[in-house]
């Protein structure tokens, strides 16, 4: 289905997924587990996790979730189709965000940030400063500037970038909580299925049937960047996936809170976080 750098993700007959690599994680099935039981969202149910020793890659099986995705979607869809999905989007946002408070930003059961902007070198690299966990926003910070000395001394060009975002970042980036974060709220990996039984067609301008839209099952999938962080997190993640070819980035702002100050500096700090 889809091949990453580091892992794969195959489908398997009609029942299964299986997503595997040197990259994959066990903390991301133990995430899926954690979300499934804390929340009503629908999410892919994970039927095995383990690592193959010989080749050293990480397996998760998974549930299938047939259906189209709502990038595919979107353009087929009526605004009120569209204003259905957003409020069970909406609904689900609440749910992620309104999970006990941790008193530390990193991912489930007080592990590393499971992100690859917090991502510093293999196995003999690992630097907990900017790998994580968290105590606080402040140490938050100083993983980003941590990860832009690293990018920088890789790259033998000048160190002051991190010293920058040093003095900065404490004055525009403080008092967020730590709220549980789908981390990568994009189109792409919400799947939508009619309830009636067949899928979005993607010629279809709109589908009414007895005057009323259409309803759609939504799925959230890909939780593997999911962990608590400072909640401004989950709105500048998903608008890193705007495109701007369509409305997309107004609906979400009924789905997201907006954080334009927040989005402003986190575009800039993952530009080069991720160059």
């Amino acid at each position: 289905m889809t091949d990453y750098i580091g892992r794969k993700v195959v489908r398997v007959g009609s029942v299964f997924v299986v997503k595997y690599g040197h990259t994959v994680e066990e903390l991301e099935a133990e995430t899926m587990l954690f979300v499934k039981r804390a929340t009503s969202i629908p999410v892919p149910e994970v039927y095995a996790a383990y690592r193959d020793d010989e080749n050293g890659m990480f397996y998760i099986i998974m549930e299938y979730i047939p259906g189209t995705t709502l990038l595919e979607a979107w353009p087929t869809l009526s605004d009120g189709q569209k204003s259905n999905i957003t409020r069970v989007l909406k609904n689900y946002s609440a749910q992620i965000r309104n999970l006990p408070a941790q008193d530390y930003l990193g991912g489930v059961g007080k592990r590393h940030m499971p992100n690859g902007i917090f991502w510093s070198g293999g196995e003999d690299a690992k630097d907990i400063r900017i790998n994580g966990p968290f105590d606080n926003e402040a140490q938050f910070n100083e993983a980003l500037a941590l990860k832009s000395d690293l990018i920088a001394d890789a790259n033998n060009y000048g160190s002051y970038k991190g010293p920058f975002y040093r003095r900065m970042l404490p004055k525009v980036l403080t008092g967020h909580p730590s709220v549980f974060t789908h981390a990568d709220f994009q189109r792409k990996n919400i799947v939508v299925r009619r309830l009636s039984g067949g899928e979005p067609s993607l010629n279809e301008e709109s589908n009414e049937t007895n005057g009323k839209e259409t309803s759609f099952e939504v799925i959230l999938i890909d939780w593997e960047k999911a962990a608590w962080y400072p909640s401004y997190w989950e709105y500048c993640a998903a608008s890193w996936a705007f495109r701007f070819e369509d409305d997309w980035d107004e609906w979400i702002e009924q789905v997201l809170d907006p954080c334009p100050v927040e989005y402003a500096w986190l575009t800039m700090i993952t530009n080069e976080l991720w160059s």
